[in-house]
């Protein structure tokens, strides 16, 4: 008996033996459904294990692109500039660094001064500096540079929201973000620019190699660099030293990677391995959770509600409803829901009395967030559709599409 092959189109009814023709089949409708379910898990497992397979060999392409990058040293063709509006940098009285901690202070110096961060200097000026535990226990070192940045040119630059992407996340499955290790650090000072880093220690004055924390100008500078270097490519969307990788199909994914790990190999650019997160069908950036279709507030952040305390002056009250109002487009007819607060904040009033009932608003907004917040990507393609509807309390509208709602505003 000659073997022949069958193929089976479930969704439209057809069944084709060997190169014969194709045939209708009439299929009771409980094996119907029970064949689409078993069709649809084999087809779930198959993108699974692709998944799977394309991530361990990204992951292995990193780790090869790591060992080929060195962090001791900054990243290619980079130079930072300070640039003043005066040549008189102020002298700032030094902060006192506490006994305890000096010892400590003296080994984190000499340990960046090694690694080619920092640098000894003779100056007649210098920023205070102060020290903080990490979590680890080791010593950050942290400068005061208003001084200093009072007196800087400032970088006028415009920072992109993620949400400037989401309309071109509307077809894509598979998430990916890079995070820059130390970002800033990977940078060099201009050998004309280092000593306006001077800083004061009880062990004497130094400056920086790399750039610092503190300073006014390095966030705008260090987003240029890497959208220079990363600009052309598509599916990307950069913020600082954090980069999102969105697309629709795994092929393309791999390939959005390679070019990215491979120009960051020319310029010496060093990925946080631990911090990255490769091939996700979710994904959290910048505070949202990102998937296919939709998006919604990032739950860990979330958790802030649950401590806040029962407010009890206008400042107190003042941070409550920043807080609340940053997700306005995710809760509808939040102006309404928050007019008992609102209405406190009219006067001057120092104090504040918010009573148990009024916290429950906040409560609920919270639940709401946490169990049914979510918002489809705008297609710029169709239309857009609003509602509103307004009262002596406020005034609420929904905007949406076809396929669901994509903001709310109050």
């Amino acid at each position: 008996m000659k073997r022949q092959k069958i193929n089976l189109n479930i969704p439209k009814k057809k069944i084709k033996i060997g190169t014969g023709n194709e045939l209708e089949w009439t299929i009771p409708i409980k094996v119907m459904s029970r064949l689409t379910k078993k069709a649809e898990s084999v087809i779930s497992n198959i993108e699974e294990e692709s998944v799977t397979r394309i991530k361990k060999r990204i992951e292995q392409k990193i780790d090869i692109y790591l060992k080929e990058t060195d962090f001791k040293k900054p990243i290619n063709g980079e130079e930072f500039r300070i640039e003043l509006k005066t040549n008189e940098i102020p002298n700032m009285k030094p902060y006192n660094i506490p006994i305890y901690r000096q010892e400590q202070l003296k080994k984190e110096l000499d340990r960046m001064v090694k690694e080619d961060v920092l640098i000894p200097i003779d100056a007649n000026f210098g920023s205070p500096c102060f020290t903080e535990k990490k979590e680890n226990g080791d010593l950050r070192i942290l400068n005061d540079y208003r001084g200093l940045n009072e007196i800087t040119m400032k970088i006028e630059n415009y920072f992109p929201s993620v949400q400037d992407a989401f309309h071109k996340m509307i077809r894509s499955k598979i998430f990916s973000k890079f995070d820059l290790k130390k970002g800033y650090y990977q940078v060099a000072i201009h050998p004309d620019d280092m000593h306006k880093t001077a800083f004061v220690t009880p062990f004497g004055k130094y400056a920086y190699k790399r750039i610092p924390l503190g300073l006014v100008n390095p966030p705008k500078y260090f987003h240029n660099v890497i959208v220079r270097i990363l600009n052309d490519i598509p599916n990307i969307t950069i913020f600082l030293d954090d980069i999102l990788i969105f697309t629709n199909t795994l092929d393309e994914h791999e390939k959005i990677i390679d070019e990215i790990l491979k120009r960051f190999k020319e310029k010496n650019i060093i990925i946080n391995k631990e911090k990255s997160k490769i091939c996700q069908k979710e994904i959290t950036f910048l505070g949202f959770t990102i998937s296919a279709d939709k998006y919604g507030p990032d739950q860990s952040r979330l958790e802030d509600f649950t401590k806040w305390e029962k407010p009890k002056t206008r400042r107190q009250l003042l941070r409550l409803l920043g807080k609340v109002n940053w997700y306005r487009q995710y809760v509808p007819n939040l102006s309404i829901k928050l007019e008992p607060f609102n209405s406190k904040l009219k006067g001057n009033k120092r104090k504040v009395h918010v009573t148990d009932e009024e916290m429950k608003i906040i409560t609920d907004i919270y639940h709401y967030l946490r169990d049914q917040a979510s918002l489809y990507y705008p297609d710029l393609n169709k239309i857009f559709y609003i509602e509103t509807d307004a009262s002596e309390e406020g005034f609420g509208g929904i905007l949406y599409q076809d396929k669901g709602i994509v903001s709310y505003l109050s």
